[in-house]
């Protein structure tokens, strides 16, 4: 028996309803879901759906429930394989994402250090310092603009 399988076969005695009755109120075949309970079927997406909102599945569950099923559809090891895709991607776009930020950072302080050189640059030519007050500094050197 697959996982989903049991986990479905789980959820219909937990709930203790009869197939007859979750079939009727899912609208779903009986026959499908006792096919689905021994792996004869695999039952349409629409069904899951259906069987997920008839037992009023919390999030997490639902996940899990719909989690097993993409399983059973697409055999284990294909499952894990699409995981590990998934994974991989997931890490290099947090990777670019950060390179991404980086980068940013970097061209903003290169675009404050620039704007502040030039208001110094503009506050020179407002304000030049006269000779006195150069010599008056300390400063040896005359001062030429």
């Amino acid at each position: 028996m697959s996982k989903f399988s049991n986990y479905l076969k789980n959820l219909i005695e937990s709930s203790g309803e009869s197939i007859a009755f979750i079939s009727r109120k899912s609208n779903i075949e009986r026959t499908s879901i006792h096919k689905a309970l021994t792996d004869e079927r695999v039952l349409p997406y629409a069904s899951v759906q259906a069987l997920a909102q008839h037992f009023k599945l919390p999030l997490d569950e639902r996940q899990e429930f719909f989690r097993l099923y993409d399983i059973q559809l697409q055999g284990e090891e294909a499952y894990e394989n699409r995981q590990s895709v998934c994974d991989f991607l997931n890490s290099l776009s947090i990777i670019l994402l950060f390179s991404f930020i980086i980068k940013l950072i970097i061209f903003l302080i290169m675009v404050i250090t620039y704007l502040r050189l030039i208001l110094k640059c503009q506050l020179h030519q407002r304000f030049p310092l006269s000779q006195t007050q150069i010599n008056s500094s300390g400063g040896n050197m005359p001062y030429t603009v």
